[in-house]
């Protein structure tokens, strides 16, 4: 196989490509962003012809409210990979640049989801089992609550701030806490493990007999 990088493929017409979801997906009302991993690329869109070995990361968006795919599964698809949207206005942030800067080659986007055949299986099998509770969880929530606690409990809990509204955003930056909004399962689980650890060794440093009455109600470990 010859190394081909995707940034050579930007801008320059459709091509069939292998690539791996290499990482969370991000979910919105009517749209799923996928970060992609090149595996390798067609010399034509038939499929049928010689592979070269792609390298390089770009972001897929399935234009769909929910796919088949999760993380680590490896998709063969027909895309056009073009270079993320540049703002013209004076003094905006330059987004275009920014994405080049952190690695990514490109952005696709597709119509529907099985415009993309599952080929394979890959990534880390813990990062897979942590997403996976990642999306059950997103479900959960969805299936349980209205719209906009839903969309306030999937910020907080797991970082899917794509279902967060105008109106919700603007409320908070009213108020002076948009920086809540930006908390994620991460934040929170390290919080948890402070505070379990605190306990934890609080409990330790406890004289015996208080232990013992305290396990007639409670297990202290």
């Amino acid at each position: 196989f010859m190394t081909g990088d995707l940034r050579n493929y930007v801008d320059q017409g459709p091509l069939r490509i292998i690539a791996q979801i290499d990482g969370p997906l991000q979910h919105r009302p009517e749209q799923v962003v996928v970060p992609m991993k090149g595996i390798a690329v067609y010399s034509d869109l038939s499929g049928g012809s010689d592979l070269k070995k792609a390298a390089g990361r770009f972001q897929l968006t399935f234009y769909a409210p929910e796919i088949p795919f999760e993380y680590g599964d490896q998709l063969n698809m027909a895309i056009r990979l073009k270079r993320s949207r540049q703002f013209q206005n004076p003094g905006a942030f330059q987004y275009a640049d920014y994405r080049e800067r952190e690695g990514w080659s490109g952005a696709a986007g597709l119509t529907r989801p099985d415009e993309a055949r599952k080929t394979g299986e890959g990534g880390n099998p813990f990062l897979k089992t942590l997403y996976r509770w990642r999306e059950k969880i997103r479900r959960n929530i969805q299936a349980s609550l209205e719209a906009t606690p839903a969309a306030l409990l999937m910020a907080l809990i797991i970082g899917e701030s794509g279902y967060l509204t105008d109106p919700i955003r603007e409320t908070f930056s009213a108020s002076g806490t948009t920086h809540i909004l930006s908390i994620s399962g991460s934040h929170l689980a390290l919080v948890s493990l402070l505070i379990f650890g605190a306990a934890r060794w609080l409990l330790l440093r406890l004289p015996a007999p208080f232990l013992l009455r305290l396990s007639l109600r409670k297990t202290p470990s």
